[in-house]
């Protein structure tokens, strides 16, 4: 059986929070990224083989066992470039969208049928966001 895919958005997310907070717990990582328990602690486990990520044992404050996760040099790097990849891939589907919407806005200039329906369609939307009021 394949590993679960590992999302570069959600690795990404783990490595930020890890490098932000040592002292945390998997509960507490979940909770703040909106990733299920589960996950993870799959995602830490992969990142522990791959080398990204240390862990230590220690005993907190109620005598429980806590963990404390550490970007190794290598993990440090890999997060760099994760965010330098995520930054390129934002501001490419930036262009892309506002490509897009240039586009657009120029067929709807071309064609007084698009002028004349959004005319149309906007006085619609005022007067029902007015009904709404």
């Amino acid at each position: 059986m394949n590993a679960p895919h590992l999302d570069r958005e959600e690795v990404l997310k783990l490595l930020e929070k890890i490098h932000a907070t040592n002292e945390t717990s998997q509960r507490v990582l979940s909770r703040d990224l909106n990733i299920s328990l589960g996950r993870i602690n799959f995602l830490i486990h992969e990142l522990i083989d791959k080398g990204l990520v240390k862990i230590k044992r220690f005993k907190n404050s109620r005598a429980k066992s806590s963990y404390l996760y550490h970007l190794t040099p290598y993990g440090l790097q890999q997060k760099t470039l994760l965010s330098y990849r995520f930054f390129k891939r934002k501001i490419d589907e930036y262009d892309r969208l506002s490509r897009e919407i240039r586009q657009l806005k120029e067929a709807i200039q071309d064609n007084p049928e698009y002028v004349e329906l959004i005319k149309s369609e906007s006085k619609f939307l005022l007067d029902f966001d007015n009904e709404i009021k």
